[in-house]
């Protein structure tokens, strides 16, 4: 009787594991350049230089408050005598 190759096979296993994520990788990459391609031409349409919701939107700087104990932690220790 014919033993089983087990290399042999398993090779196989991780070539096909390796052409799908190629596949899978090649289907999302297809998929990015649609979307910039239909953002683009939305673009265009609109006259825009950005499509809505890209978020660019202007960030106000918030203030920062620091408490006393901060900012005697900062400073240099005085010497005690």
């Amino acid at each position: 009787m014919a033993r089983s190759n087990y290399g042999f096979e398993k090779r196989q296993r991780e070539l096909s594991k390796e052409r799908k994520k190629e596949e899978k990788r090649q289907r999302k990459l297809d998929r990015k350049n649609a979307d910039q391609i239909s953002d683009g031409a939305t673009r265009d349409r609109l006259g825009q230089d950005a499509p809505r919701g890209s978020g660019t939107q202007a960030v106000r700087p918030s203030t920062v408050k620091t408490s006393s104990r901060t900012q005697a932690s900062t400073t240099s220790p005085a010497n005690p005598q």
